[in-house]
């Protein structure tokens, strides 16, 4: 059973609407040539590389999510999915067991949010891919 979260914010519909559609304009940057290119056959080995490695679709991608805490006023819960709830004024995200975990247990976030902190003032190492191929060495 998952408890409900009680809304941190609050969104009125011309906020949510707004912040929407700033999300499908960014994606859609990404997304048209994409899909301009995949309907002429062609691919981009850089450009294209979300969609084939990672396989995500473009409709997932152009979705917009408000993120746990934030409630819709106004909003249809079954244009965001199953994932959220009715209530009184709007939609609110219902927890799964994933989401309800990291909200229970916030120092898991706050460690990693730490961890970051912390080395976002060094230096960056960007020899990932020459390590990677070291490790595939003859013995290996």
């Amino acid at each position: 059973m998952t408890a409900a979260l009680a809304p941190a914010t609050v969104l009125d519909a011309a906020q949510w609407q707004a912040r929407q559609r700033a999300h499908e304009e960014r994606v859609d940057a990404w997304l048209t040539p994409h899909l301009a290119r995949r309907r002429r056959g062609e691919t981009h080995p850089v450009e294209d590389f979300l969609f084939t490695y990672y396989s995500h679709r473009p409709a997932q991608l152009r979705r917009w999510h408000p993120g746990a805490g934030v409630e819709l006023r106004g909003a249809d819960p079954t244009a965001f999915g199953a994932d959220y709830r009715a209530t009184d004024d709007g939609i609110l995200l219902t927890p799964t067991r994933e989401t309800q975990h990291a909200h229970e247990q916030p120092g898991c976030l706050h460690a990693n949010m730490d961890l970051r902190k912390r080395n976002s003032g060094t230096s960056r190492r960007w020899g990932v891919c020459k390590r990677h191929e070291a490790d595939k060495g003859p013995n290996r």
